[in-house]
This record gives C-alpha cells, sequence and structure tokens, in this order.
C-alpha cells in the first residue's frame, strides 16, 4: 500500500513539474518516484477532473492537462497566462449555463439592463441565438435609453446572424 493519496502524489508531481502534465504523465513521474503503484492512470484521472469543479481544490485544467491554481503568481509568463485562460474559459462556461437557463426559464431573468449588457456580450462571442433570446426579455421601459439604444442595434445585428 501507497503511503501517499493519489491527490498528494497528484499534487506533488505538479508541483515539482511546475507545469501542465496529463494524467499519465502524473502516474509516471509518481511510479518513477515509488509513490505509486498499479494501475491507477484511470482512478488519477477521474480525481483530477472531479477536483477541478471543487472550489477549495488546488487543481484546474489547463491546456495540455491539470494545473495548480498556485501557478497564478508563478515567474513563468508562460505558465501564468495558461493559468488565466483556464479560468476565463470555466467563468465563460459559467455565464453561458446560467444564460441558458435563463432563456431555457429555468432560472430568473436578471435585470433588464443586465440583459442589454449580454445581449452585446452574445454579440462580442459570436452567440447569435443566445443574444437574441435574450434581448427579447428585456422591458425597454426599465433600461437607461442609451443603454437600451446600444442594445437594440446589437440585437439587430444579432437577428441577421441567428440560425
Amino acid at each position: 500500500m501507497s503511503r501517499y493519496t493519489q491527490r498528494e502524489v497528484a499534487h506533488a508531481v505538479l508541483r515539482l513539474s511546475a507545469r501542465p502534465m496529463k494524467a499519465a504523465e502524473i502516474v509516471e513521474v509518481g511510479r518513477a518516484n515509488r509513490m505509486l503503484t498499479g494501475n491507477v492512470q484511470a482512478s488519477i484521472d477521474s480525481l483530477l477532473s472531479h477536483e477541478v469543479g471543487v472550489p477549495d481544490s488546488p487543481f484546474l485544467r489547463v491546456k495540455g492537462g491539470f494545473g495548480l491554481k498556485e501557478w497564478r503568481d508563478h515567474p513563468d509568463p508562460e505558465l501564468r497566462r495558461l493559468v488565466r485562460e483556464a479560468e476565463v474559459e470555466r467563468a465563460l462556461r459559467r455565464w453561458l449555463t446560467r444564460v441558458r437557463e435563463v432563456d431555457a426559464g429555468l432560472a430568473s431573468a436578471p435585470s433588464s439592463d443586465v440583459l442589454c449588457i449580454w445581449t452585446e456580450l452574445c454579440y462580442r462571442l459570436g452567440l447569435a441565438d443566445d443574444g437574441c433570446a435574450l434581448f427579447a426579455r428585456v422591458h425597454p421601459d426599465e433600461v437607461d435609453p442609451w443603454l437600451l439604444k446600444r442594445a437594440q442595434w446589437f440585437a439587430k445585428l444579432l437577428s441577421r446572424q441567428a440560425s
């Protein structure tokens, strides 16, 4: 039996390597350092895939595999960039999930001002159908006139792109 949990091994290997790694690489390094035995690749992959969704977890998914949140302050600019990209991607996924929940009626819609801002963001991200659906929920009498005019302009552009 190993002296280390798979979580401890993954954390130690990633910390020492200071670069993103796939589960197979983590297992290989763990075995080479006699921290792991047996066929654990699938369980390490499963563990890390679960861990990236846990708020207090030190792990995150980055291009090229898994990484550590502590790399935000790492001196290597490429590593910091990978962490920032992973965090932005995760935030955008949460936002898009919320947008689609609002559109499907599964979540309450935010204020009309926020819907106008989201409409513009949908335009900038190329999400025409989502942007049109959001703008349809805007109550014009609840929005700043300047913001409404701007959102109407983006909604018009989105309607040309929508399927």
